[in-house]
């Protein structure tokens, strides 16, 4: 299973991360990284998610613009609906004792971006560019 588990928000970050998602398995290969596209069809998506979260060394979380933004049934960030899947991946990895890294995307936001921070509060985070 991966090494690598790429979190992301589908609606915010998906072009960034599947090229993350690219540029990471040229170099750690196939084996080391997931991204919940590789999830074949008929499989139960929780389950597959569940098994891929516990089996992973680091969960790289994509933090873009629209992030922490709204739900649409409520006025509230989606981090805070237990239903939302990001939440429900960094929740996991925290209980599993991984390495959760924010990666901010485009670098620029994590300027100012303070309640994106108070989400992963404890976690170290860096720039990365290419």
């Amino acid at each position: 299973m991966a090494g690598i588990f790429i979190s992301y928000r589908r609606d915010d970050s998906q072009g960034f991360a599947g090229r993350l998602a690219d540029d990471l398995i040229e170099i750690l290969g196939p084996d080391l990284v997931f991204r919940d596209v590789e999830i074949p069809a008929g499989y139960d998506f929780t389950e597959v998610l569940t098994r891929a979260v516990a089996a992973c060394d680091v969960l790289l979380v994509v933090i873009g613009r629209n992030w922490r933004a709204p739900s649409a049934d409520t006025a509230k960030s989606r981090l805070f609906d237990p239903a939302d899947w990001v939440r429900a991946e960094i929740e996991a990895a925290f209980d599993q004792g991984s390495m959760s890294l924010p990666y901010w995307w485009p670098a620029q936001i994590c300027v100012g971006q303070q309640k994106c921070r108070k989400v992963l509060p404890t976690c170290q985070n860096c720039r990365l560019s290419r």
